[in-house]
């Protein structure tokens, strides 16, 4: 899929994309669903040191609380990305982008192609590994244009090391609060998160989940939000 490809290579981040959740009516909708669940996620909190608000606000950026999972079909997004291995669809892609008005023969784009058709490769792999143990279809597993599924928005090499089977079912699902919930506490833990931690420090682990500082900066504000 070039349409997939071409974004996954073009698209940059901007603080323009977090500002409406900071508005009053999805902080609002955060708050609510932080009172529904407040009991389950002070349970997570006390397990791994991290506040309930951080969770909810990671939930709300990434997928609306849950409403907004994607609609590209995972597999689909990596065996595209992994497809520019071969020699004949950089091509294929080089042409499209060019035409997109990408300049093609910049240093920072060909490195570009590189690094995101070797990771492709290496979330397919780890996908397929998940779907041989049982634990997602890759067929049916549908998420962003960037591989990203779930309520927390995991890529599969995430899945696979920082997945929560909280509800104790014997499977991860991310598409469930309790482990979704559980599995971004697991996440951000991992990468350093320590209880009551300065706003820098908790900055730095935000950009562990996602290295966009316009994404840090929104989730420690939402967090702020919903603690009043």
């Amino acid at each position: 899929n070039l349409n997939v490809i071409l974004k996954n290579l073009s698209h940059k981040e901007k603080e323009g994309d977090y500002i409406s959740f900071l508005q009053e009516k999805r902080i609002a909708e955060a708050r609510q669903f932080l009172g529904r669940h407040c009991s389950l996620l002070s349970d997570i909190e006390k397990a791994y040191g991290v506040p309930k608000e951080v969770i909810v606000a990671i939930l709300m950026v990434e997928s609306s609380l849950g409403k907004d999972h994607g609609r590209y079909l995972v597999f689909g997004v990596y065996t595209s990305l992994a497809s520019m291995l071969d020699r004949k669809v950089r091509e294929s892609v080089r042409r499209e982008a060019a035409k997109a008005g990408i300049d093609i023969n910049s240093p920072a784009f060909k490195k570009r192609i590189t690094s995101k058709a070797t990771w492709g490769l290496q979330e397919l792999a780890c996908l397929l590994r998940l779907s041989e143990k049982g634990k997602v279809d890759p067929f049916r597993l549908k998420g962003s244009w960037a591989g990203a599924f779930g309520m927390p928005q995991f890529i599969p090499s995430s899945f696979e090391k920082y997945g929560i089977d909280w509800d104790g079912d014997g499977k991860v699902k991310l598409d469930r609060l309790p482990d979704a919930a559980a599995s971004v506490a697991n996440y951000l833990k991992t990468h350093g998160w320590k209880k009551g931690m300065g706003p820098a420090g908790a900055l730095g682990v935000i950009k562990r989940y996602n290295h966009s500082q316009p994404y840090a900066d929104a989730i420690l504000e939402l967090s702020k939000c919903l603690k009043r």
